[in-house]
Protein backbone atom coordinates (compact mmCIF):
# COMPACT_ATOMS: atom_id res chain seq x y z
CA UNK A 1 0.00 0.00 0.00
CA UNK A 2 1.44 3.48 -0.95
CA UNK A 3 2.75 5.63 1.90
CA UNK A 4 0.20 8.38 1.13
CA UNK A 5 -2.71 6.04 1.67
CA UNK A 6 -1.14 4.69 4.88
CA UNK A 7 -0.87 8.22 6.22
CA UNK A 8 -4.52 8.94 5.49
CA UNK A 9 -6.05 5.55 6.40
CA UNK A 10 -4.79 5.02 9.96
CA UNK A 11 -5.66 1.92 12.05
CA UNK A 12 -8.18 3.98 14.03
CA UNK A 13 -10.02 5.10 10.89
CA UNK A 14 -10.18 1.62 9.38
CA UNK A 15 -11.33 0.10 12.65
CA UNK A 16 -14.11 2.68 13.01
CA UNK A 17 -15.50 1.80 9.58
CA UNK A 18 -15.09 -1.91 10.29
CA UNK A 19 -16.89 -1.50 13.64
CA UNK A 20 -19.86 0.20 11.99
CA UNK A 21 -20.12 -2.62 9.44
CA UNK A 22 -19.93 -5.26 12.19
CA UNK A 23 -22.70 -3.75 14.36
CA UNK A 24 -25.07 -2.97 11.47
CA UNK A 25 -24.70 -6.41 9.87
CA UNK A 26 -27.11 -8.25 12.29
CA UNK A 27 -29.87 -5.76 11.39
CA UNK A 28 -29.70 -6.48 7.66
CA UNK A 29 -32.50 -9.14 7.66
CA UNK A 30 -34.84 -6.75 9.51
CA UNK A 31 -34.44 -3.39 7.78
CA UNK A 32 -35.44 -2.41 4.21
CA UNK A 33 -33.05 -2.95 1.31
CA UNK A 34 -32.99 0.75 0.44
CA UNK A 35 -31.77 1.59 3.95
CA UNK A 36 -29.06 -1.09 3.74
CA UNK A 37 -27.86 0.43 0.46
CA UNK A 38 -27.96 3.90 2.03
CA UNK A 39 -25.78 2.75 4.94
CA UNK A 40 -23.32 1.11 2.53
CA UNK A 41 -23.16 4.36 0.55
CA UNK A 42 -22.38 6.34 3.73
CA UNK A 43 -19.57 3.96 4.70
CA UNK A 44 -18.06 4.07 1.18
CA UNK A 45 -18.37 7.87 1.13
CA UNK A 46 -16.44 8.10 4.41
CA UNK A 47 -13.80 5.68 3.12
CA UNK A 48 -13.30 7.76 -0.04
CA UNK A 49 -12.96 10.89 2.09
CA UNK A 50 -10.31 9.24 4.27
CA UNK A 51 -8.45 8.30 1.08
CA UNK A 52 -8.64 11.88 -0.13
CA UNK A 53 -10.85 11.04 -3.12
CA UNK A 54 -14.13 12.75 -2.15
CA UNK A 55 -15.10 15.68 0.11
CA UNK A 56 -17.65 15.33 2.90
CA UNK A 57 -21.08 16.89 2.29
CA UNK A 58 -21.93 20.26 3.77
CA UNK A 59 -24.37 20.83 6.61
CA UNK A 60 -27.28 21.64 4.29
CA UNK A 61 -26.75 18.47 2.22
CA UNK A 62 -26.52 16.32 5.37
CA UNK A 63 -29.71 17.87 6.74
CA UNK A 64 -31.52 17.27 3.45
CA UNK A 65 -30.34 13.65 3.37
CA UNK A 66 -31.47 12.85 6.88
CA UNK A 67 -34.89 14.47 6.33
CA UNK A 68 -35.41 12.45 3.16
CA UNK A 69 -34.44 9.17 4.84
CA UNK A 70 -36.59 9.93 7.91
CA UNK A 71 -39.57 10.54 5.64
CA UNK A 72 -38.80 7.25 3.88
CA UNK A 73 -38.72 5.40 7.23
CA UNK A 74 -42.06 6.91 8.26
CA UNK A 75 -43.59 5.99 4.89
CA UNK A 76 -42.27 2.43 5.24
CA UNK A 77 -43.17 1.85 8.92
CA UNK A 78 -45.72 4.62 9.63
CA UNK A 79 -43.73 5.46 12.77
CA UNK A 80 -40.23 6.08 14.12
CA UNK A 81 -40.91 3.99 17.21
CA UNK A 82 -41.05 0.28 17.79
CA UNK A 83 -38.47 -2.44 17.43
CA UNK A 84 -38.00 -2.48 13.64
CA UNK A 85 -38.52 1.20 12.87
CA UNK A 86 -36.40 2.25 15.87
CA UNK A 87 -33.57 -0.07 14.84
CA UNK A 88 -33.63 1.30 11.29
CA UNK A 89 -33.56 4.84 12.68
CA UNK A 90 -30.53 4.12 14.90
CA UNK A 91 -28.67 2.43 12.03
CA UNK A 92 -29.33 5.56 9.97
CA UNK A 93 -27.99 7.87 12.71
CA UNK A 94 -24.85 5.78 13.14
CA UNK A 95 -23.98 5.79 9.44
CA UNK A 96 -24.86 9.47 9.01
CA UNK A 97 -22.56 10.35 11.90
CA UNK A 98 -19.62 9.09 9.80
CA UNK A 99 -20.12 12.07 7.48
CA UNK A 100 -19.56 14.60 10.27
CA UNK A 101 -16.75 12.85 12.12
CA UNK A 102 -13.91 15.40 12.33
CA UNK A 103 -12.30 15.20 15.78
CA UNK A 104 -11.73 12.93 18.76
CA UNK A 105 -15.11 13.74 20.29
CA UNK A 106 -16.92 12.72 17.07
CA UNK A 107 -15.01 9.44 16.94
CA UNK A 108 -15.96 8.67 20.54
CA UNK A 109 -19.62 9.43 19.76
CA UNK A 110 -19.54 6.97 16.84
CA UNK A 111 -18.14 4.19 19.06
CA UNK A 112 -20.63 4.85 21.87
CA UNK A 113 -23.54 4.91 19.40
CA UNK A 114 -22.27 1.69 17.83
CA UNK A 115 -22.12 0.13 21.32
CA UNK A 116 -25.80 0.91 21.78
CA UNK A 117 -26.66 -0.55 18.35
CA UNK A 118 -25.05 -3.83 19.50
CA UNK A 119 -27.97 -4.35 21.91
CA UNK A 120 -30.49 -4.22 19.08
CA UNK A 121 -29.48 -7.70 17.92
CA UNK A 122 -31.04 -9.24 21.03
CA UNK A 123 -34.38 -7.56 20.25
CA UNK A 124 -34.71 -9.80 17.19
CA UNK A 125 -32.97 -13.00 18.29
CA UNK A 126 -31.76 -14.49 21.57
CA UNK A 127 -29.98 -17.48 20.04
CA UNK A 128 -26.55 -18.75 21.09
CA UNK A 129 -25.14 -17.55 17.77
CA UNK A 130 -26.43 -14.03 18.50
CA UNK A 131 -24.69 -14.07 21.89
CA UNK A 132 -21.40 -15.26 20.39
CA UNK A 133 -21.58 -12.64 17.66
CA UNK A 134 -22.32 -9.97 20.25
CA UNK A 135 -19.08 -10.90 22.11
CA UNK A 136 -17.25 -10.50 18.81
CA UNK A 137 -18.84 -7.04 18.36
CA UNK A 138 -17.74 -5.95 21.83
CA UNK A 139 -14.17 -7.10 21.18
CA UNK A 140 -14.08 -5.14 17.91
CA UNK A 141 -15.51 -1.99 19.53
CA UNK A 142 -13.10 -2.19 22.47
CA UNK A 143 -10.17 -2.63 20.08
CA UNK A 144 -11.37 0.40 18.13
CA UNK A 145 -11.74 2.44 21.33
CA UNK A 146 -8.14 1.63 22.26
CA UNK A 147 -6.93 2.52 18.76
CA UNK A 148 -8.48 5.97 18.70
CA UNK A 149 -6.99 6.81 22.12
CA UNK A 150 -3.48 5.43 21.65
CA UNK A 151 -1.30 6.65 18.81
CA UNK A 152 1.23 3.94 17.85
CA UNK A 153 4.92 4.69 17.45
CA UNK A 154 5.94 5.54 13.90
CA UNK A 155 8.16 2.48 13.63
CA UNK A 156 5.34 0.04 14.54
CA UNK A 157 3.67 -1.62 11.56
CA UNK A 158 -0.09 -1.51 11.06
CA UNK A 159 -0.37 -5.26 11.55
CA UNK A 160 1.48 -5.06 14.86
CA UNK A 161 -0.77 -2.17 15.96
CA UNK A 162 -3.92 -4.16 15.21
CA UNK A 163 -2.49 -7.21 17.00
CA UNK A 164 -1.42 -5.30 20.11
CA UNK A 165 -4.74 -3.44 20.45
CA UNK A 166 -6.74 -6.63 19.91
CA UNK A 167 -4.70 -8.44 22.56
CA UNK A 168 -5.18 -5.58 25.03
CA UNK A 169 -8.95 -5.44 24.37
CA UNK A 170 -9.28 -9.20 24.86
CA UNK A 171 -7.40 -9.08 28.17
CA UNK A 172 -9.52 -6.18 29.44
CA UNK A 173 -12.78 -7.97 28.60
CA UNK A 174 -11.53 -11.23 30.08
CA UNK A 175 -10.67 -9.44 33.33
CA UNK A 176 -14.14 -7.87 33.38
CA UNK A 177 -15.93 -11.21 32.83
CA UNK A 178 -15.96 -12.33 36.53
CA UNK A 179 -17.51 -9.03 37.60
CA UNK A 180 -20.17 -9.37 34.87
CA UNK A 181 -21.01 -12.89 36.04
CA UNK A 182 -21.26 -11.69 39.63
CA UNK A 183 -23.60 -8.86 38.66
CA UNK A 184 -25.69 -11.27 36.59
CA UNK A 185 -26.20 -13.52 39.60
CA UNK A 186 -26.62 -10.89 42.32
CA UNK A 187 -28.30 -8.00 40.51
CA UNK A 188 -32.10 -8.07 41.10
CA UNK A 189 -34.15 -8.86 38.02
CA UNK A 190 -37.80 -8.15 37.35
CA UNK A 191 -40.05 -10.15 35.01
CA UNK A 192 -39.94 -8.89 31.44
CA UNK A 193 -37.53 -6.43 29.84
CA UNK A 194 -36.19 -3.35 31.61
CA UNK A 195 -37.70 -1.17 28.91
CA UNK A 196 -40.97 -1.40 27.05
CA UNK A 197 -41.21 -1.38 23.28
CA UNK A 198 -44.30 -0.14 21.46
CA UNK A 199 -45.82 -2.54 18.98
CA UNK A 200 -44.25 -2.34 15.56
CA UNK A 201 -46.54 -0.83 12.96
CA UNK A 202 -46.26 -3.21 10.06
CA UNK A 203 -44.56 -6.01 11.98
CA UNK A 204 -45.69 -8.81 14.28
CA UNK A 205 -45.00 -12.37 15.33
CA UNK A 206 -47.18 -15.42 15.06
CA UNK A 207 -49.55 -15.86 17.99
CA UNK A 208 -53.03 -14.91 19.20
CA UNK A 209 -54.53 -11.59 20.27
CA UNK A 210 -57.99 -10.33 21.20
CA UNK A 211 -58.46 -8.69 17.82
CA UNK A 212 -57.45 -9.07 14.19
CA UNK A 213 -56.55 -6.32 11.71
CA UNK A 214 -55.71 -7.88 8.32
CA UNK A 215 -53.63 -5.55 6.18
CA UNK A 216 -51.97 -3.72 9.06
CA UNK A 217 -49.04 -6.15 9.26
CA UNK A 218 -46.45 -6.21 6.47
CA UNK A 219 -44.02 -8.65 8.08
CA UNK A 220 -44.98 -11.68 10.16
CA UNK A 221 -42.07 -13.37 11.89
CA UNK A 222 -42.13 -16.84 13.37
CA UNK A 223 -42.59 -17.48 17.09
CA UNK A 224 -41.77 -21.03 18.13
CA UNK A 225 -42.69 -20.54 21.80
CA UNK A 226 -44.83 -23.35 23.23
CA UNK A 227 -48.53 -22.48 23.54
CA UNK A 228 -49.66 -25.75 25.11
CA UNK A 229 -48.91 -29.46 25.40
CA UNK A 230 -51.59 -32.05 24.68
CA UNK A 231 -51.72 -35.67 25.80
CA UNK A 232 -54.38 -37.85 24.18
CA UNK A 233 -55.84 -40.72 26.13
CA UNK A 234 -56.40 -43.05 23.20
CA UNK A 235 -56.50 -42.13 19.52
CA UNK A 236 -54.72 -39.07 18.09
CA UNK A 237 -57.05 -37.22 15.67
CA UNK A 238 -56.18 -36.64 12.02
CA UNK A 239 -54.30 -33.47 11.09
CA UNK A 240 -57.44 -32.11 9.42
CA UNK A 241 -59.24 -32.35 12.78
CA UNK A 242 -56.60 -30.58 14.89
CA UNK A 243 -58.34 -27.20 15.09
CA UNK A 244 -57.78 -25.79 18.57
CA UNK A 245 -60.61 -23.33 19.12
CA UNK A 246 -59.79 -19.99 20.75
CA UNK A 247 -61.23 -16.46 20.52
CA UNK A 248 -64.16 -16.04 18.12
CA UNK A 249 -64.39 -12.62 16.45
CA UNK A 250 -67.67 -11.38 15.02
CA UNK A 251 -67.67 -7.56 15.00
CA UNK A 252 -66.05 -5.88 11.98
CA UNK A 253 -65.59 -2.12 11.56
CA UNK A 254 -64.06 -2.26 8.10
CA UNK A 255 -60.49 -2.76 9.29
CA UNK A 256 -60.55 -4.72 12.56
CA UNK A 257 -62.29 -7.82 13.87
CA UNK A 258 -63.01 -8.20 17.59
CA UNK A 259 -65.57 -9.50 20.08
CA UNK A 260 -66.67 -6.92 22.68
CA UNK A 261 -66.42 -8.32 26.19
CA UNK A 262 -69.47 -6.27 27.16
CA UNK A 263 -71.56 -8.38 24.76
CA UNK A 264 -70.17 -11.74 25.85
CA UNK A 265 -72.95 -14.25 26.56
CA UNK A 266 -72.80 -17.81 27.89
CA UNK A 267 -74.55 -20.88 26.58
CA UNK A 268 -75.34 -24.43 27.72
CA UNK A 269 -73.15 -27.33 26.69
CA UNK A 270 -76.18 -29.24 25.34
CA UNK A 271 -76.98 -26.70 22.63
CA UNK A 272 -75.02 -28.60 19.98
CA UNK A 273 -75.20 -32.16 18.69
CA UNK A 274 -72.24 -34.56 18.79
CA UNK A 275 -71.64 -37.53 16.50
CA UNK A 276 -69.17 -40.40 16.57
CA UNK A 277 -66.81 -41.33 19.35
CA UNK A 278 -65.44 -38.79 21.79
CA UNK A 279 -61.77 -37.86 22.13
CA UNK A 280 -60.40 -37.58 25.67
CA UNK A 281 -57.23 -35.60 26.29
CA UNK A 282 -55.50 -33.26 28.73
CA UNK A 283 -53.92 -29.88 27.99
CA UNK A 284 -51.07 -28.19 29.81
CA UNK A 285 -51.47 -24.53 28.90
CA UNK A 286 -48.69 -21.96 29.17
CA UNK A 287 -49.67 -18.67 30.90
CA UNK A 288 -50.95 -16.05 28.44
CA UNK A 289 -52.63 -13.52 30.79
CA UNK A 290 -56.07 -14.11 29.24
CA UNK A 291 -59.05 -16.30 30.12
CA UNK A 292 -58.88 -18.43 26.99
CA UNK A 293 -58.88 -22.21 27.39
CA UNK A 294 -58.12 -23.87 24.08
CA UNK A 295 -60.04 -26.98 23.12
CA UNK A 296 -60.19 -29.32 20.17
CA UNK A 297 -63.11 -28.27 18.02
CA UNK A 298 -65.72 -29.06 19.43
CA UNK A 299 -65.58 -29.43 23.23
CA UNK A 300 -68.17 -31.62 24.91
CA UNK A 301 -67.42 -31.80 28.63
CA UNK A 302 -65.86 -28.62 30.03
CA UNK A 303 -63.03 -28.49 32.60
CA UNK A 304 -63.68 -27.24 36.12
CA UNK A 305 -64.01 -23.51 36.72
CA UNK A 306 -64.78 -22.74 33.12
CA UNK A 307 -67.67 -21.56 30.98
CA UNK A 308 -68.60 -21.67 27.30
CA UNK A 309 -69.50 -18.53 25.38
CA UNK A 310 -72.29 -18.26 22.82
CA UNK A 311 -69.57 -18.65 20.16
CA UNK A 312 -68.49 -21.96 21.76
CA UNK A 313 -65.24 -20.61 23.16
CA UNK A 314 -64.14 -22.13 26.47
CA UNK A 315 -63.30 -19.44 29.05
CA UNK A 316 -61.67 -19.81 32.43
CA UNK A 317 -63.24 -18.03 35.39
CA UNK A 318 -59.82 -16.59 36.25
CA UNK A 319 -56.92 -15.26 34.17
CA UNK A 320 -54.37 -17.89 33.06
CA UNK A 321 -51.28 -16.42 34.74
CA UNK A 322 -49.49 -19.70 35.47
CA UNK A 323 -49.07 -23.09 33.85
CA UNK A 324 -52.54 -24.67 33.92
CA UNK A 325 -53.53 -28.27 33.30
CA UNK A 326 -57.07 -29.33 32.50
CA UNK A 327 -58.89 -32.30 30.99
CA UNK A 328 -61.33 -32.17 28.10
CA UNK A 329 -63.55 -34.28 25.91
CA UNK A 330 -64.29 -33.27 22.33
CA UNK A 331 -66.17 -34.47 19.27
CA UNK A 332 -64.62 -33.67 15.91
CA UNK A 333 -67.96 -34.41 14.22
CA UNK A 334 -70.77 -32.18 15.41
CA UNK A 335 -73.68 -29.95 14.40
CA UNK A 336 -74.38 -26.51 15.85
CA UNK A 337 -77.76 -24.74 15.56
CA UNK A 338 -79.01 -26.51 12.41
CA UNK A 339 -82.48 -24.93 12.59
CA UNK A 340 -82.03 -21.38 13.89
CA UNK A 341 -78.95 -19.32 14.57
CA UNK A 342 -78.56 -17.48 17.86
CA UNK A 343 -77.91 -13.75 17.43
CA UNK A 344 -78.18 -14.07 13.65
CA UNK A 345 -77.97 -10.34 12.92
CA UNK A 346 -74.67 -10.14 14.75
CA UNK A 347 -73.10 -12.40 12.13
CA UNK A 348 -74.53 -10.51 9.14
CA UNK A 349 -73.70 -6.91 10.08
CA UNK A 350 -71.17 -4.99 7.98
CA UNK A 351 -70.27 -1.29 7.85
CA UNK A 352 -72.00 0.73 5.14
CA UNK A 353 -70.32 1.03 1.73
CA UNK A 354 -67.61 -1.48 2.58
CA UNK A 355 -65.84 -3.50 -0.12
CA UNK A 356 -68.04 -2.55 -3.12
CA UNK A 357 -66.02 -4.65 -5.60
CA UNK A 358 -66.39 -7.77 -3.44
CA UNK A 359 -70.10 -7.08 -3.12
CA UNK A 360 -70.42 -6.71 -6.89
CA UNK A 361 -68.68 -10.08 -7.37
CA UNK A 362 -71.02 -11.72 -4.85
CA UNK A 363 -74.07 -10.24 -6.57
CA UNK A 364 -72.85 -11.74 -9.85
CA UNK A 365 -72.63 -15.16 -8.25
CA UNK A 366 -76.07 -14.75 -6.68
CA UNK A 367 -77.60 -13.97 -10.06
CA UNK A 368 -76.17 -17.23 -11.41
CA UNK A 369 -77.34 -19.28 -8.45
CA UNK A 370 -79.31 -18.56 -5.29
CA UNK A 371 -78.06 -21.73 -3.58
CA UNK A 372 -75.93 -20.54 -0.67
CA UNK A 373 -73.80 -23.71 -0.73
CA UNK A 374 -72.80 -22.96 -4.30
CA UNK A 375 -71.82 -19.40 -3.32
CA UNK A 376 -69.49 -20.86 -0.69
CA UNK A 377 -67.88 -23.12 -3.27
CA UNK A 378 -67.51 -20.26 -5.77
CA UNK A 379 -65.69 -18.19 -3.13
CA UNK A 380 -63.33 -21.05 -2.28
CA UNK A 381 -62.69 -21.71 -5.98
CA UNK A 382 -61.90 -18.02 -6.41
CA UNK A 383 -59.04 -18.31 -3.89
CA UNK A 384 -57.81 -21.53 -5.49
CA UNK A 385 -58.02 -20.54 -9.17
CA UNK A 386 -56.92 -16.91 -9.02
CA UNK A 387 -53.31 -15.88 -8.36
CA UNK A 388 -53.52 -15.74 -4.56
CA UNK A 389 -50.36 -16.38 -2.55
CA UNK A 390 -49.72 -17.29 1.07
CA UNK A 391 -47.10 -14.79 2.25
CA UNK A 392 -45.71 -13.59 5.55
CA UNK A 393 -44.66 -10.31 3.93
CA UNK A 394 -47.88 -9.03 2.40
CA UNK A 395 -48.32 -5.40 1.32
CA UNK A 396 -49.96 -3.08 3.82
CA UNK A 397 -53.69 -2.41 3.25
CA UNK A 398 -55.35 0.71 4.59
CA UNK A 399 -58.17 2.06 2.39
CA UNK A 400 -60.35 -1.05 2.02
CA UNK A 401 -58.45 -4.15 3.24
CA UNK A 402 -60.90 -6.66 1.75
CA UNK A 403 -61.17 -5.17 -1.75
CA UNK A 404 -57.46 -4.39 -1.94
CA UNK A 405 -56.59 -7.95 -0.92
CA UNK A 406 -59.13 -9.63 -3.24
CA UNK A 407 -58.46 -7.61 -6.38
CA UNK A 408 -55.02 -5.99 -6.08
CA UNK A 409 -52.35 -7.46 -3.79
CA UNK A 410 -53.65 -11.06 -3.46
CA UNK A 411 -50.92 -11.80 -0.94
CA UNK A 412 -51.50 -12.57 2.72
CA UNK A 413 -51.67 -15.15 5.47
CA UNK A 414 -54.57 -16.79 7.29
CA UNK A 415 -56.00 -13.54 8.71
CA UNK A 416 -56.36 -12.04 5.23
CA UNK A 417 -58.15 -15.09 3.85
CA UNK A 418 -60.44 -15.64 6.84
CA UNK A 419 -61.40 -11.95 6.96
CA UNK A 420 -62.08 -11.61 3.23
CA UNK A 421 -64.05 -14.87 3.08
CA UNK A 422 -66.18 -13.94 6.11
CA UNK A 423 -67.01 -10.53 4.64
CA UNK A 424 -67.96 -12.13 1.31
CA UNK A 425 -70.26 -14.58 3.07
CA UNK A 426 -72.01 -11.80 4.96
CA UNK A 427 -72.46 -9.90 1.69
CA UNK A 428 -74.15 -13.02 0.33
CA UNK A 429 -76.53 -13.07 3.31
CA UNK A 430 -74.79 -16.00 4.99
CA UNK A 431 -74.11 -15.60 8.73
CA UNK A 432 -70.36 -15.84 9.25
CA UNK A 433 -67.69 -15.24 11.90
CA UNK A 434 -63.93 -15.55 12.28
CA UNK A 435 -62.49 -18.18 14.60
CA UNK A 436 -58.90 -17.94 15.82
CA UNK A 437 -56.82 -20.56 17.57
CA UNK A 438 -54.20 -23.08 16.54
CA UNK A 439 -53.99 -25.61 13.75
CA UNK A 440 -52.05 -28.84 14.08
CA UNK A 441 -49.18 -29.64 16.39
CA UNK A 442 -46.19 -31.95 16.47
CA UNK A 443 -45.64 -35.05 18.53
CA UNK A 444 -42.69 -34.92 20.88
CA UNK A 445 -40.31 -37.57 19.53
CA UNK A 446 -39.09 -38.33 23.05
CA UNK A 447 -42.50 -38.64 24.69
CA UNK A 448 -46.17 -39.30 24.01
CA UNK A 449 -47.59 -35.78 23.98
CA UNK A 450 -48.19 -33.19 21.29
CA UNK A 451 -46.64 -29.71 21.29
CA UNK A 452 -48.67 -26.80 19.92
CA UNK A 453 -46.58 -23.70 19.29
CA UNK A 454 -47.38 -20.04 18.73
CA UNK A 455 -46.25 -20.59 15.14
CA UNK A 456 -49.29 -22.86 14.77
CA UNK A 457 -51.64 -19.90 15.35
CA UNK A 458 -54.36 -19.84 12.71
CA UNK A 459 -57.59 -18.13 11.71
CA UNK A 460 -60.51 -19.67 9.84
CA UNK A 461 -64.19 -18.98 9.21
CA UNK A 462 -67.47 -20.43 10.37
CA UNK A 463 -70.61 -20.04 8.26
CA UNK A 464 -74.22 -20.95 8.98
CA UNK A 465 -76.34 -22.76 6.38
CA UNK A 466 -79.96 -23.90 6.66
CA UNK A 467 -80.40 -27.40 8.09
CA UNK A 468 -76.62 -27.76 8.39
CA UNK A 469 -75.87 -25.24 11.12
CA UNK A 470 -72.43 -23.77 11.68
CA UNK A 471 -69.75 -25.19 9.39
CA UNK A 472 -66.01 -24.68 9.60
CA UNK A 473 -64.48 -23.33 6.39
CA UNK A 474 -60.73 -22.75 6.08
CA UNK A 475 -60.12 -20.63 2.95
CA UNK A 476 -56.35 -20.61 3.53
CA UNK A 477 -56.26 -24.34 2.77
CA UNK A 478 -57.33 -23.59 -0.81
CA UNK A 479 -53.94 -22.05 -1.66
CA UNK A 480 -51.90 -24.59 -3.69
CA UNK A 481 -48.46 -25.53 -2.30
CA UNK A 482 -46.65 -23.88 -5.22
CA UNK A 483 -48.12 -20.50 -4.15
CA UNK A 484 -46.84 -20.69 -0.55
CA UNK A 485 -43.85 -18.35 -0.34
CA UNK A 486 -42.36 -19.40 3.00
CA UNK A 487 -40.48 -22.71 3.12
CA UNK A 488 -41.45 -23.03 6.80
CA UNK A 489 -45.17 -22.86 5.98
CA UNK A 490 -44.73 -25.16 2.98
CA UNK A 491 -42.99 -27.77 5.15
CA UNK A 492 -45.75 -27.50 7.73
CA UNK A 493 -48.39 -28.07 5.02
CA UNK A 494 -46.49 -31.07 3.67
CA UNK A 495 -46.07 -32.60 7.14
CA UNK A 496 -49.80 -32.28 7.76
CA UNK A 497 -50.55 -33.87 4.39
CA UNK A 498 -48.16 -36.74 5.04
CA UNK A 499 -49.60 -37.35 8.48
CA UNK A 500 -53.12 -37.33 7.01
CA UNK A 501 -52.13 -39.97 4.47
Amino acid sequence: MPDGILQRLTPAKTLILFSVIVVVLPLVPYIPLWLILFCIAMIIWRLLYDLGRLPLPGRFVRLLMIVMVLVAIIVNYYTLFGRTAGSAFLALLLCMKLLEMHNQRDRMVVIFLASFVVILGFLFSQSIFTGIYMIFEIIVLTTTLISINHRPASYVSYLTTYKNNLWLASRMLLQAAPLCLLLFVLFPRVPGPLWGLPEDVGGATTGLTEEMSPGRISQLSNNDAVACRVKFKDVIPKSSELYWRGPVLWRFDGARWDAPKSQLTLRLESEHEKFGSAIDYSITLEPHQQRWLFALDLPDALPKHSRMSSELQVLSISVIDKVTRYELRSHTKYRIEPDTVYNKQRYLTLPLNISPRAKQLIQTWLRDSSDKSQIVQKALSYFRDQEFYYSRQPPLLFDDPVDEFLFQTRKGYCEHYASAFTVMMRQAGIPARVVTGYLGGEMNPLSDYMIVRQSDAHAWSEIWLDQQGWLRVDPTSMIPPERIESSVDLNRRQLQTNREN
